[in-house]
């Protein structure tokens, strides 16, 4: 039997797929698309941690390549800015070290926690340089999918480690918001690209 979590996120995750397949030749919304592929695998290891600890290792093992693919989907040298990814990095750490830290129950699942922030601080700051050089929908769409992305794992944070209950309705309606803005980045992109051809 699937659990509830997976066949949410499946839902939702297929949606999104079923809308940019079509697309993924275009190298515009390839990562993203990608990066929704991966993310229903990590899902399906998430959604069974509690057989063990290395379904959980793996599930943050894929969703930390998802956040690769996001990052390779808008990442440029010229957009990147220090003053604005330092101060979110700097804020994270913090939460890391200052509270979650001591939460965590054994070595691996401490460094693979610490990989997985670092990423989605940088996919984060991707997402911000793309939609602050580019101003479009597209961009602010992506942003907002990468936002909810960060929330809602640090709900999971919250919830799993911390043992705070009042976190736990937040997460999956503030995941799958995540997938619903990524998919409307796509398509958002892909009529953008047509307009353009047509001119």
């Amino acid at each position: 039997m699937l659990s509830p979590y997976m066949l949410n996120t499946l839902a939702t995750g297929m949606a999104v797929l079923a809308g940019g397949w079509g697309l993924l030749v275009k190298r515009r919304v390839f990562w993203v698309t990608l990066g929704l592929a991966i993310s229903l695998v990590a899902d399906y290891f998430m959604s069974y941690q509690g057989r063990g600890t290395h379904y959980f290792l793996l599930g943050v093992g894929w969703f930390t390549l998802a956040h690769g693919c996001f990052i390779l989907q808008c990442w440029t040298a010229k957009s990147w800015n220090w003053h604005r990814f330092l101060p979110v990095l700097a804020g994270y750490l913090i939460f890391y070290f200052g509270w979650l830290f001591g939460h965590l129950p054994d070595t691996a699942i401490k460094i693979a926690a610490l990989g997985y922030l670092l990423f989605s601080v940088v996919s984060l700051e991707a997402a911000c340089g793309q939609f602050f050089t580019g101003k479009n929908w597209s961009s602010l769409m992506f942003l907002l999918g990468i936002l909810l992305l960060v929330f809602s794992d640090t709900m999971i944070a919250l919830r799993t480690f911390m043992n705070i209950s009042a976190c736990g309705p937040w997460i999956l309606p503030t995941y799958r918001l995540c997938h619903l803005f990524l998919g409307i980045s796509i398509v958002l992109s892909k009529n953008r690209e047509n307009k353009r051809q047509n001119i």
